[in-house]
């Protein structure tokens, strides 16, 4: 059984548990497809409940899923894809849902997030959906494939903010440098000059 079915079975138990008896509003796909989640939420809950709120936001995300689904009717395979991608975006939610409750030890509340999620995806998978199928998704497509080659095939120190290099000679001591550079081992080190431990000339006194 996938996480993402355990996560609905459990809604579903919620729903049908004592306290949540009374039956859950229907989904209202013209109301849906004409407001936002929250709205739709404010609209469609009479007695706010936690699994009210979850089956708002799942309907609302289903009535989307359709109404996208039929305005993609002419684009089969870019229906398919974006059906995919929904699958793999709820089941993802899922599973870090899953492991989020097992970190915390259970608690119903991992389980009320996941339906909650779908309205957010729904927006961004609409999103993808207008994109794919305007000009304006070949623009930003290209746009974001050239930033991503550009970070991919930059050296790390191209990238990294640029810093004063200090060598021996910079560092000074009584006006005089402090330090000579030596090799061992092909590694330069520093070491004190021995004009740095000369003591500088009082005043007065010829250099």
């Amino acid at each position: 059984m996938t996480l993402l079915r355990r996560s609905v079975l459990l809604s579903l138990f919620l729903t049908l548990a004592p306290g949540a008896a009374r039956a859950q509003a229907p989904a209202n796909c013209a109301l849906a497809n004409a407001v936002d989640s929250g709205t739709y939420a404010n609209l469609t809950i009479s007695t706010w409940s936690e699994v009210d709120q979850d089956n708002a936001s799942y309907n609302w995300a289903e009535c989307r899923a359709a109404a996208l689904r039929r305005t993609l009717t002419g684009n089969p395979k870019l229906s398919a894809r974006i059906d995919t991608l929904r699958r793999q975006y709820r089941e993802m939610r899922a599973i870090e849902s899953e492991l989020a409750g097992t970190r915390a030890g259970g608690g119903t509340m991992y389980a009320h997030a996941v339906p909650r999620s779908f309205a957010f995806l729904e927006e961004q998978i609409g999103s993808l959906a207008a994109l794919a199928r305007s000009p304006l998704g070949g623009q930003t497509g290209a746009l974001y494939a050239r930033r991503i080659t550009r970070r991919t095939s930059r050296p790390c120190a191209a990238t990294a903010p640029a810093r004063t290099r200090i060598t021996c000679s910079s560092i000074r001591l009584n006006g005089r440098p402090a330090w000579t550079g030596t090799r061992r081992s092909g590694r330069r080190s520093c070491s004190r000059s021995a004009a740095a431990m000369t003591p500088p000339p009082r005043p007065g006194t010829p250099s």
